[in-house]
């Protein structure tokens, strides 16, 4: 049996590897063409995108989730991962944009989450077991993470 040194082997970033053909590729292509517009067009029809405009006022419908900015940051950290192998100028933009509304919600002292901010500002860090605001920072983290990879953009 062969062991293998750590030396032996040379990573190679996930933007310079091209799945050309065979069940991957395609549903490579699927998750760019069909299932990455139809998860924006979700999230802009269920008020996801437009919490991010803190917006929200009691009475309102819907009310922002306290989950809800982590499905955006799924999406933003997908439409990456498409963009660093296949380039496409209108999901590019579709991310700019998503990453403008991202960063105007952030608080003056940093904070982020959307529920948090407009509808339960005095429940801010109380339950960090339960209350999703951990969970979705990580996942904005993780988008900006593979954004950064796939766009070189900060």
């Amino acid at each position: 049996m062969a062991t293998y040194r750590e030396a032996d082997w040379t990573p190679v970033p996930w933007t310079r590897v091209t799945l050309d053909g065979g069940l991957w590729a395609e549903r490579q292509r699927v998750n760019h063409e069909r299932t990455l517009p139809a998860v924006y067009r979700q999230l802009q029809d269920t008020g996801r995108m437009d919490a991010f405009r803190l917006t929200w006022r009691p009475g309102m419908q819907p009310v922002p989730h306290q989950f809800w900015d982590s499905d955006v940051a799924k999406w933003l950290e997908a439409a990456a991962y498409s963009l660093g192998t296949r380039p496409d100028p209108d999901l590019a933009a579709r991310v700019d944009d998503t990453i403008a509304r991202i960063a105007s919600a952030q608080q003056p002292d940093g904070y982020l989450n959307t529920h948090f901010t407009a509808v339960e500002p005095h429940n801010r860090w109380t339950n960090l077991r339960d209350m999703h605001e951990l969970y979705c920072a990580g996942h904005l983290l993780e988008a900006a993470v593979a954004h950064y990879d796939a766009t070189g953009k900060t």
